[in-house]
């Protein structure tokens, strides 16, 4: 490897440290496209196609060229003509690949979740006492913390940021809230204002 962007693990050999009289650049090769590692690869896989969509950082085709079955034997890396390093290539796809599926499986969790908090928000209501003035108005207004923590001593944790107030809540009453959960995801919640 030609720079620092792989971390040293269990399985490296050495680490080379060069001086700055000893500092040379190597410059990447280039796949000239001959098919030699398609007839090198024991998985009967195309890394000439892999390799190409690496480089234009298509995970979706790297996943449908079925990238992870590679076992990283080096076949294809010796027998190329080019000297692609095709191995380590392969071995930064398949992290691109992992950290998509996690990216995948966060946002399917966070929706999750959001639904479920949907399903306990609908049909709840939130009562918070409040001290009037002589004309019937409060004494500063209900804010979307303040909702937020009567959420919370309900056991509903929803962030204050995700509390929306179409207008100021400066009166006694009955109002409707928005939290918006979720990109796709809003449950609707009502607040009741009492002296």
């Amino acid at each position: 490897q030609y720079d620092l962007s792989v971390p040293v693990i269990k399985g490296s050999n050495a680490v080379t440290i060069l001086g700055i009289r000893n500092k040379y650049a190597v410059e990447q090769s280039r796949c000239i496209r001959c098919g030699k590692c398609i007839d090198a690869c024991p998985m009967k896989l195309v890394p000439v196609l892999m390799y190409k969509y690496l480089q234009s950082g298509n995970v979706e085709e790297m996943k449908a060229q079925n990238l992870m079955d590679c076992i990283e034997c080096g076949c294809c890396a010796y027998n190329c003509p080019a000297g692609v390093p095709l191995v380590l290539a392969f071995r930064t796809a398949k992290h691109l690949i992992r950290e998509d599926a996690a990216k995948a499986r966060a946002k399917a969790e966070a929706k999750a979740e959001a639904i479920r908090i949907k399903g306990i928000i609908d049909g709840t209501s939130v009562t918070i006492k409040a001290t009037i003035g002589k004309n019937g108005n409060l004494f500063g207004s209900i804010t979307n913390k303040e909702i937020s923590e009567q959420l919370a001593k309900q056991n509903i944790n929803v962030d204050k940021k995700k509390i929306v107030l179409d207008k100021t809540i400066k009166t006694l009453g009955t109002y409707k809230v928005v939290c918006k959960l979720y990109p796709e995801v809003v449950a609707n919640l009502t607040v009741v204002v009492t002296e």
